[in-house]
């Protein structure tokens, strides 16, 4: 069976908490920092095709160039996958969501 690894961060790349659905497959997200001390921000991210993203999900995206409030969502992080990026200090364990203006 083919195992999924976890892909490698760059700075483009994100993890970030979905708050919305905007419609035509966009979805206003929350950048997620490895520490509560981190500064979070909105951006409005698309997702590929063929996987379902919901409200509420941790996703994994890139950000992208030359308009850095834009971004693809490549992979929504399974139960798993969280609990292993919380241990190895990639998300924070606790998280406030922002005000959504």
């Amino acid at each position: 069976m083919f195992k999924r690894r976890n892909p490698v961060m760059t700075a483009n790349h994100k993890h970030a908490v979905v708050r919305s659905y905007l419609g035509d497959d966009r979805f206003k997200v929350q950048i997620l920092g490895p520490n509560i001390s981190a500064s979070p921000y909105i951006v409005i991210a698309v997702a590929l095709p063929h996987f379902p993203v919901n409200i509420g999900d941790i996703v994994f995206l890139v950000i992208l160039e030359p308009k850095p409030r834009d971004a693809l969502i490549i992979r929504v992080h399974k139960k798993a996958e969280i609990e292993a990026l919380t241990a190895q200090g990639h998300l924070p364990e606790k998280f406030d969501l922002i005000d959504d203006i």
